[in-house]
């Protein structure tokens, strides 16, 4: 079976043709479309794996199939543990797929969830979406919290990606069982998995709705980075404010890192996501202090300074450099040293390319 994204127009092939008649599945079932347009023409586990086959011969449809319903009866088993180490020196766990499945669940990925909507307050694992702007609606506020959901893919439960999607494709609900076992890893999003950033947007997205109405009650601004949920304003009860959070959070199954909320005052650094957002958006000064530095060891020592040695490559440590420095003046850093350094740097990749090439 063939899918044509642009028009949600389908052809059949040879073989769909032999399984439809095998499994008496009518035309009309065949043509039926899925509530959303954008999203392919599925009603059954048997309709994905005839587009996934993507034209073959019925043995390919049957052989696929097979593997779908082993994928549904245990999709544990098509994954693997990997240990990355974190910045502060403590392992994470990943639950990373095999190939296979990560190929299915980079066609899910592509072709359903990232048609499906996400709340605007929520600014991760969004294209065109930056961190400057989660941070922008809480720049000159007297009060900035920041509140850390603890173990948030680990949160987000089976159950809940599948009533979402349930929800939100208009699909039958084995379809949408299956699709959740796909994407779930011991009944919960496994951090590793491509589909997991996405499907938690998509499942906090009612969460996301509330926490907005309730801080705009309050006359505050909401953003949420991933499990990062910022909040600001200027009058505040903060005790009182972060209980009620923690009210609605705990009502869906989330908890609250205590260890991990941040109050901030005027007087202090009010940082969202590493950017100062006290009087106006920019990077903070250490971070300007020491990119500055770096560029002054870059010019003075060329490749032989410490950190082209540290990264190996030379060209890929000044491009390294050129993107914190963009990165820095996209902040709002106003420093004409910055852009001075951003042409510098610019020239030199320029003339490292024409050198290597």
């Amino acid at each position: 079976m063939y899918w044509n994204r642009e028009t949600n127009a389908i052809s059949i092939s040879a073989g769909d043709m032999k399984i439809m008649r095998q499994c008496n599945i009518s035309m009309e079932r065949l043509m039926q479309k899925p509530a959303n347009p954008q999203l392919p023409p599925l009603w059954s586990i048997l309709s994905y794996a005839m587009l996934r086959s993507d034209g073959d011969a019925a043995v390919g449809i049957w052989r696929n199939f097979r593997l779908y319903q082993k994928l549904f009866e245990n999709p544990n088993q098509f994954y693997f543990g990997k240990e990355i180490c974190k910045t502060d020196g403590s392992v994470r766990e990943l639950n990373v797929p095999m190939s296979r499945l990560r190929c299915e669940q980079e066609f899910v990925f592509e072709n359903i969830l990232s048609k499906l909507p996400v709340d605007s307050h929520a600014y991760a694992y969004r294209k065109g979406i930056s961190m400057q702007d989660c941070a922008r609606p809480h720049v000159g506020k007297k009060v900035l919290i920041r509140l850390d959901i603890q173990d948030f893919f680990g949160s987000v439960t089976e159950n809940m990606v599948y009533n979402r999607l349930l929800e939100d494709t208009g699909y039958p609900r084995k379809l949408c069982r299956f699709l959740a076992k796909l994407c779930c890893y011991q009944h919960h999003l496994p951090q590793g998995a491509v589909t997991s950033p996405m499907l938690s947007n998509i499942v906090f997205r009612p969460l996301d709705e509330k926490l907005a109405e309730f801080a705009g009650f309050c006359g505050m601004a909401y953003t949420r980075y991933s499990d990062d949920l910022y909040f600001s304003g200027d009058e505040i009860d903060v005790t009182s404010f972060i209980s009620c959070v923690k009210l609605v959070l705990g009502n869906s199954g989330f908890r609250l890192n205590g260890k991990k909320t941040r109050v901030r005052m005027p007087q202090h650094r009010q940082a969202v996501l590493g950017l100062t957002v006290n009087e106006k958006l920019q990077v903070s000064r250490t971070y300007r202090r020491n990119l500055l530095q770096e560029i002054y060891y870059l010019e003075k020592f060329g490749k032989n300074c410490l950190g082209a040695q540290k990264e190996g490559n030379y060209l890929r440590y000044v491009q390294r450099l050129l993107g914190k420095v963009n990165y820095a003046i996209a902040s709002g850093a106003e420093d004409p040293k910055l852009k001075a350094a951003a042409e510098m740097l610019k020239k030199r990749i320029f003339l490292i390319e024409r050198e290597f090439y």
